[in-house]
């Protein structure tokens, strides 16, 4: 079992390309992304997903969710001078729950919304363009 998605954005000049594989022997890098000066890859998944599958919680556990360093990912890029760099980039820490929480205070308090309703319309459209083909 396996997809390969391509998204493009012809304004912004950008394909996006969402993929997995249940049959491969080595992991594919969870998040890539390639410019003409550096790219970007990190191929470990988010440390949260881990946690949350092994009902790790976030409440009462300040750890939750760290990366270590092995699992940040790694840019490569050329300076103005055309030297080649590389440093491995820390995630920002965040958590799903931030999330929640604004849906929250959007339905109690009357907050702004995080995620507009045409950003989800956009996202459901993009799957059901994506799917349409697999029926």
């Amino acid at each position: 079992m396996s997809f390969d998605f391509d998204l493009y954005y012809d304004e912004a000049g950008i394909k996006a390309t969402a993929a997995a594989s249940y049959l491969a022997a080595i992991q594919r890098p969870s998040f890539e992304v390639y410019g003409e000066r550096g790219t970007f890859i990190r191929v470990e998944k988010d440390q949260q997903e881990r946690d949350l599958k092994k009902f790790y919680l976030p409440t009462g556990h300040d750890d939750f969710g760290l990366d270590t360093p092995e699992q940040w990912g790694t840019l490569r890029y050329y300076d103005d001078a055309g030297n080649m760099h590389e440093e491995r980039v820390e995630p920002v820490r965040s958590t799903y729950s931030l999330f929640y929480d604004a849906l929250y205070e959007t339905l109690v308090n009357g907050a702004p919304q995080l995620v507009k309703p045409e950003e989800t319309i956009a996202q459901m459209r993009i799957l059901e363009d994506a799917t349409r083909d697999l029926k």
